[in-house]
C-alpha cells in the first residue's frame, strides 16, 4: 500500500500476494461464508460495519 500498487484504482489482493510471494513464503486461509471486500475506502467502512454487526471480532 505504501508504494500505492493499484489496478482499476482499488488494491487487489491478489496481485499484491502474488508480487509478495517474490519476495518471502506466504499462508492462507479458506474462508468458507460470507466475504468482506476492502478494495476501496468507502467500501471498506461498509465492510467494517458490516462485519461488526455480524458478530465477528477485529483485531
Amino acid at each position: 500500500m505504501n508504494s500505492h500498487f493499484r489496478e482499476k484504482g482499488e488494491f487487489q489482493l491478489t496481485s499484491c500476494l502474488d508480487k509478495l510471494l517474490q519476495f518471502e513464503e506466504i499462508a492462507g486461509y479458506v474462508v468458507q461464508r460470507r466475504c468482506f471486500d476492502t478494495g476501496l475506502p468507502k467500501v471498506c467502512w461498509q465492510t467494517l460495519i458490516d462485519f461488526a454487526i455480524s458478530g465477528g471480532s477485529i483485531g
